[in-house]
């Protein structure tokens, strides 16, 4: 009866231990799970700072696109300046431009070969970026004006094609 009475009474403390461990795990894991609902919303407002941070940075992309222009349909020369060809189809619309004007002006796109080799290519556009924006809005206006207006007697190169400018 005695080694009975002290086999129960160590499995009775051994329950008690058992159950300590238990209440201490339990604690632990609520502690957890309260950082993990923070660390949620932690992540959750990241989350929308990225989402911010981007469009903040889109955003001066988004205006500076404003004060844009494409020219199209004139063939590239070696050698040639190009804010004197964008100049010069300005004065062709009837808007003075000088070179202060204009921010940049480039060719985009990949380069073409020349249309006396083959005459279907299509030449690559330029793009120019005005100073103000409206520059730009008395070139498109000038442009709208001048419906169906060519590239003959603006001493570029041969062959004299009609030329666009859009936004």
């Amino acid at each position: 009866m005695k080694l009975l009475n002290g086999t129960l009474l160590g499995l009775a403390l051994r329950t008690d231990e058992s159950y300590g461990k238990i209440e201490k795990l339990e604690a632990s894991v609520g502690l957890l799970e309260g950082r993990n609902s923070s660390t949620v919303t932690d992540v959750g407002s990241l989350l929308n700072t990225i989402e911010q941070l981007k469009f903040d940075l889109n955003e001066p992309d988004q205006e500076l696109l404003c004060n844009d222009i494409e020219i199209t349909s004139i063939f590239e020369e070696k050698g040639e300046h190009l804010i004197h060809i964008v100049i010069t189809l300005a004065m062709k619309l009837g808007v003075k431009l000088s070179e202060n004007d204009l921010v940049s002006a480039t060719w985009v796109g990949r380069v073409n070969v020349s249309p006396q080799t083959v005459p279907e290519s299509r030449p690559r556009p330029i793009v120019v970026r005005f100073g103000r924006r409206t520059l730009k809005d008395q070139v498109l206006m000038a442009t709208r004006d001048r419906r169906g207006i060519n590239t003959e007697g603006t001493g570029l190169p041969a062959p004299h094609c009609r030329f666009y400018v859009n936004e």
